[in-house]
């Protein structure tokens, strides 16, 4: 046989308290989360400002390789003073911007074809190094914007 509960009375006092302290853990929780959200977006979007920044940078740099890359070759015909200060220049520029050429020591360095591209072979020891270069490479930050352009020596072509 089951004994019956006595019924208690419930305070509606206590009963609209409770649920507003309820309704405040419920408004609480979502605050917190939307600042977090909020939080979180704010530092997307300041990564997102510095990988634009990046990127436009890489950009104009990348357009006055081609500006070197000319004059490059005109020194090697002319040998003048003053351009070699103009390159001089433009070297400390790229250089405080982060650009760096990409090192190559011609018959020691291996071809790599994350750094360099290939435009030909040529007959030569040891296999698989760096013959000439065509172009210079660069990278910006670690990244390369510029692969550089080069010859490859193989043993039997």
């Amino acid at each position: 046989m089951k004994t019956k509960k006595p019924k208690t009375k419930i305070d509606p006092e206590l009963v609209a308290d409770l649920e507003e302290v309820e309704a405040n853990l419920d408004y609480k929780e979502s605050y917190h989360r939307a600042l977090a959200d909020y939080q979180n977006l704010q530092k997307r979007v300041e990564r997102e400002k510095e990988q634009i920044l990046e990127f436009s940078g890489s950009v104009i740099l990348y357009k006055f390789l081609e500006v070197f890359d000319n004059l490059l070759t005109a020194q090697n015909h002319l040998k003048d003073p003053g351009l070699d200060m103009v390159l001089a220049q433009f070297r400390k520029v790229f250089e405080d911007e982060g650009l760096q050429e990409i090192s190559i020591e011609l018959g020691v360095t291996e071809f790599d074809p994350h750094f360099h591209e290939a435009v030909t072979e040529v007959t030569g020891e040891p296999d698989g190094t760096i013959a000439e270069v065509l172009k210079n490479g660069f990278t910006l930050n670690n990244k390369v914007i510029r692969p550089a352009t080069v010859t490859v020596n193989r043993k039997n072509k």
